[in-house]
C-alpha cells in the first residue's frame, strides 16, 4: 500500500482545484510510512482519554482503602510483602506499587485515579502495538485497539467505578502480558531467540505481578499452534 501511495504522489501535477487531493495522498503516504506508525497510536490514546476522562474525579470504592491501612500497619515494604499467608499473595505487587506511590500521593485520591488513567493509556498503546505485530496491518490493528480501549465491556470494573484494587491486582499485568505476546509472535515470524527469551521473561514477570496472568496461558499455547498450522512449512524448515 505504501508503494502505491508513493507512486501516486510522484510526478503528479496539481491545480488549485485538486490541492485537497494532494494533501490526502501526502497524508496517506505519511501514515503508511514508518514515521506514520505513531499516528494511529496517538489517535487511540486521545480517543481513550476522551472516553475515560472522568476517572480522576472518582473516589475509592470497596477494599481500595484497604491498602492505606496495610501501609500504616507495617514499617517497611519487605515487612508488608512478607506478611502473607502464601509465598506470593495475589495482591503482593498491588501492595508494592501502593507502598511506592502512597508517600507521594498521600490522601489525594485524584492522583491515584490519574495514575490509573495514565497507566491505562499506556496499556491501550501497547495493545495497538501487539495487534499491529499480530495482524501485520495498521487498519485492523487500529480498529481492534479502538474497540479494546473505548469499550465499557470488561473494563468498567477495572477503571471507571473507583475499583482501584481491581486495577492494581489485575489490569497492570496486561502490560507485560501484551508485550510477551508481541515478542512471541515476533519469534514465530523471525525465529530470533532473543524474542523468545524476552517473551518468556515478560510472561514470568506478569505471573510474579499477579497470578491472574495464568489465565492468559492458553493464548501462549494456541498462538504457536496456530502458526504451526498455517505456516507449517516455514516452521518445520526452521526446526
Amino acid at each position: 500500500m505504501y508503494i502505491k501511495v508513493v507512486r501516486l504522489t510522484q510526478g503528479y501535477k496539481f491545480n488549485t482545484s485538486s490541492w485537497y487531493t494532494y494533501i490526502i495522498l501526502k497524508g496517506m503516504k505519511f501514515v503508511y510510512s514508518r514515521k506514520g506508525e505513531i499516528v494511529p497510536m496517538v489517535l487511540i490514546i486521545l480517543l481513550s482519554f476522551f472516553v475515560w476522562r472522568h476517572i480522576p474525579s472518582l473516589q475509592f470504592e470497596g477494599e481500595g482503602y484497604y491498602y492505606f491501612t496495610r501501609i500504616l500497619e507495617h514499617k517497611n515494604v519487605l515487612e508488608l510483602l512478607s506478611n502473607t499467608t502464601t509465598p506470593l499473595k495475589y495482591d503482593a505487587f498491588a501492595t508494592f506499587i501502593f507502598s511506592i506511590i502512597a508517600p507521594h500521593f498521600k490522601d489525594q485520591v485524584h492522583l491515584y485515579m490519574w495514575f490509573i488513567l495514565v497507566f491505562m493509556l499506556v496499556i491501550d498503546a501497547v495493545f495497538y502495538f501487539t495487534a499491529r505485530v499480530l495482524l501485520g496491518n495498521k487498519l485492523p490493528a487500529f480498529l481492534a485497539a479502538l474497540i479494546f480501549s473505548t469499550s465499557f465491556i470488561g473494563k468498567f470494573d477495572m477503571y471507571s467505578n473507583g475499583g482501584y484494587q481491581y486495577f492494581l491486582q489485575r489490569a497492570v499485568t496486561l502490560l507485560p502480558l501484551l508485550l510477551a505476546l508481541s515478542f512471541l509472535v515476533l519469534y514465530l515470524k523471525n525465529f530470533k531467540s532473543h524474542h523468545y527469551l524476552t517473551s518468556l521473561f515478560l510472561y514470568l514477570l506478569s505471573i510474579v505481578m499477579g497470578f491472574f496472568s495464568t489465565f492468559f496461558l492458553p493464548v501462549f499455547v494456541f498462538t504457536p499452534l496456530a502458526f504451526i498450522r498455517f505456516k507449517a512449512r516455514k516452521f518445520w524448515n526452521h526446526l
